[in-house]
């Protein structure tokens, strides 16, 4: 068998050449939204099926790259639906990791926290032309302080940060962050 030379349909290799203009723009919006107080966190591409699942989303859910149990948890004589076959899934956008990571580190976070979090996010959808199934996703985030309304967004640091672009104008033609 011969080895298939092009990504998974929606998915794309990135050259070198893209990947410097990425990494220059990624390093333009961490010091902008550093100079402004975000701390930059990581979580997890794999979310638990249940939180994925949590019915807030509507057509989301079928957003999920789902990922099958194994070992002994799979158990194909007793699933019923293709749920009983799934421990996990892929993130399909920043939010509910986001929401996960503050929940369970809330504690340890100082007050208040401004957080800038950067990462891939996949989508098992039907990519238009032009569109992937793999991309990276940027946001800024504050949790909403306890008892009080949620703060408004950050639309001085989105401004200065979209404005900052690589010398010699806009970055190449079909180029996703």
């Amino acid at each position: 068998m011969s080895l298939k030379k092009k990504p998974v349909t929606g998915m794309k290799d990135i050259l070198p050449a893209e990947m410097q203009i990425r990494d220059y723009i990624l390093g333009q919006i961490k010091e902008t939204y550093r100079s402004f107080g975000f701390s930059s966190i990581e979580t997890p591409c794999v979310e638990h099926i249940e939180n994925l699942l949590s019915k807030q989303g509507g057509d989301n859910e079928k957003l999920i790259f789902k990922i099958l149990k194994r070992g002994e948890k799979l158990d194909l004589e007793t699933a019923q639906t293709e749920n009983d076959l799934t421990d996990g899934g892929l993130r399909y956008d920043l939010t509910l990791p986001l929401s996960r990571y503050f929940a369970n580190n809330a504690a340890s976070l100082p007050t208040p926290f401004k957080a800038l979090q950067i990462g891939n996010v996949w989508r098992a959808d039907r990519p238009q032309k032009g569109r992937f199934r793999q991309f990276m996703q940027a946001g800024p985030r504050r949790p909403p302080p306890a008892k009080r309304r949620a703060p408004p967004p950050c639309p001085l640091q989105s401004s200065y940060a979209r404005r900052r672009r690589p010398r010699g104008g806009t970055p190449a033609a079909g180029f996703c962050l």
